[in-house]
């Protein structure tokens, strides 16, 4: 388990061929939150976050699930987050008054999924 950046000159770098000498079986990397398979010889993996942390973490789907047995690595993703960092358009064209602009925004969070915003 290693927690840097691969390349960086600020956080904890490494380069794969690095990890690659230390003839470890896996490597499970942390620091960043998209999943991603840098190595399968031995797997060097960077297996995502189980949470966005951030509105700027719109693109992390989860984390990867790594079993290691004889032969190839299986990789299995696995969307584990209880909120989703979701962008969404409201035209207020036409709108007249507050009130209706917000019962329009409050009716587009209302009807979406269980995993997004509600207002009581």
């Amino acid at each position: 388990m290693y927690h840097g950046e691969m390349g960086s000159e600020r956080y904890a770098p490494f380069t794969v061929q690095e990890m690659k000498q230390k003839a470890y079986d896996y490597w499970a990397l942390g620091h960043i939150h998209v999943a991603s398979v840098l190595s399968m010889e031995p797997p060097i993996v960077y297996p995502g976050t189980p949470q966005g942390h951030t509105k700027k973490e719109q693109e992390t789907p989860g984390v990867l699930l790594v079993t290691l047995s004889e032969g190839t690595p299986i990789f299995e993703a696995h969307a584990v987050q209880e909120i989703t960092w979701d962008e969404v358009t409201c035209s207020l064209a036409n709108v007249k008054n507050q009130r209706t602009a917000l019962e329009k925004i409050l009716a587009l969070f209302t009807k979406s999924e269980k995993n997004s915003l509600k207002f009581n």
